[in-house]
């Protein structure tokens, strides 16, 4: 028979605490014409803050939307961390 151990998957499930909320603003899909075609992008504006004391609120453009919002909540975390 095997011998009881702890269930690591319930570990792994539960969410570490967030001391920053995001909220996505706004994301548009910008369209530039070029010579060869039609170049996509898109545009992302986030507020990143902890509801008491620090928040800042950012936009920036990316070719890739996941990519683009991954920098961009980083980049906002650390400008919070920063100040506080």
């Amino acid at each position: 028979m095997r011998p009881e151990r702890d269930n690591k998957r319930d570990v792994r499930r539960e969410k570490p605490k967030k001391e920053f909320e995001e909220l996505l603003l706004e994301v548009r899909r910008v369209t530039r014409v070029t010579t060869g075609g039609r170049r996509l992008s898109f545009r992302a504006t986030i507020l990143v803050g902890n509801k008491r004391e620090k928040s800042d609120l950012e936009s920036q453009r990316e070719m890739m939307l996941q990519v683009l919002l991954k920098k961009l909540l980083m980049r906002l975390i650390k400008t919070c961390l920063k100040f506080l």
